[in-house]
This record gives structure tokens, sequence and C-alpha cells, in this order.
């Protein structure tokens, strides 16, 4: 079920490319993605529904783990859903930046930033842990998530709520109070 450079392309085995998401090298490494995992699946489908998450984000789970094996030599091994995890972060990130407009840009941008650096930047480096294949997630996410506001921009666009300012009263006797 791991996937290489070799298995993938020489041998032609791209179902690989998959089905690497589902293992795991040991329990640390199932659970550090499984919590991740969970928690931005739940956000993102509870969010914008199935065909984001599952459905397009494990197709571009896929084409992250080809881009990664291709950047890499023939017998590197990928497995886990660390590409997956990244991705969803990329996409939560595009989305919160586009469609939370009650915020100014800058502020969303400076949020979205400080956000991905706590959750997603590395507390240690470990030479056994893909970091490309987190950053090719991390980058597809932004690009995912900036596809699917522009197929679903009418859509996601219908749910805006915008603040009823009160009007403001010049004189007395266009306050409706004034006749009370």
């Amino acid at each position: 079920m791991a996937a290489s450079k070799y298995l993938v392309f020489t041998r032609g085995e791209y179902y690989r490319a998959l089905t690497t998401n589902l293992i795991h090298s040991d329990l640390k490494h199932l659970i550090s993605n499984s919590y991740m995992l969970f928690f931005l699946g739940i956000l993102i489908y509870n969010s914008f529904g199935f065909l984001l998450f599952p459905l397009l984000s494990l197709a571009f789970s896929v084409l992250v783990t080809l881009i990664s094996l291709y950047t890499y030599p023939e017998q590197n091994i990928l497995l886990g859903a660390s590409g997956l995890v990244y991705l969803l972060g990329g996409c939560w990130t595009s989305l919160y930046v586009i469609l939370d407009t009650s915020v100014s840009l800058s502020m969303r941008f400076f949020k979205a930033i400080a956000v991905s650096l706590i959750i997603f930047w590395p507390q240690t480096l470990v030479w056994e842990v893909s970091y490309r294949t987190h950053a090719i997630g991390y980058f597809l996410g932004i690009i995912m998530g900036t596809v699917y506001f522009i197929i679903k921009r009418k859509h996601l666009r219908s749910f805006e709520v915008y603040p009823v300012e009160e009007p403001i009263y010049l004189d007395d006797q266009n306050d409706p109070e004034f006749f009370e």
C-alpha cells in the first residue's frame, strides 16, 4: 500500500498514490495524522459539504502524492496522510481569506498566516518526515480552496450577512420615536 516513485511511475501501480494515505509507520504517526484529519475534515465537511471533503480532497491528495513522488528518488517511500492533512489546511486557509469579509483583508491574511504557522509549522525537524509533501499539500490546498470558491462563488456568497445600520435622523420630526 505504500508508494514510491518506482512502484507508481515505473511499475504503473497508481492506486498506491491513494492507498499510501491509509497506512502509517507507527501508532504515533497514525495519531498525529488522525486528530488533524478528523478536526479539519469535520470543519470543512460541515462548512462546505461532501464535494469538498472527502471527494475533492481525496482526489487532490492523490495529486499531492504524485507530485511529491515525482520529486523524490525512486527508492524513497511515502506513507501516511500528512499530505491530505496539509491539503485541508491550505484549503481552509484560502477559503477563510476569501470568505470572511467581516474582517479587513490584511487582518484575514495575518490570522491565516498566524494560525497556519501555529498549527502546521514543525516543532522539530525529523529526517523521516516528508516536509516537501507537507508543503506541496498545503499549496495545492490553497489552489483547491480557491478553485472551489470560483466554482461555487454564487452559492457561497449567498450566505454572507451584512450588518444593518440604524438610520441617522437630523431632526426630531423624521425620528419615529418623536411621534410616540
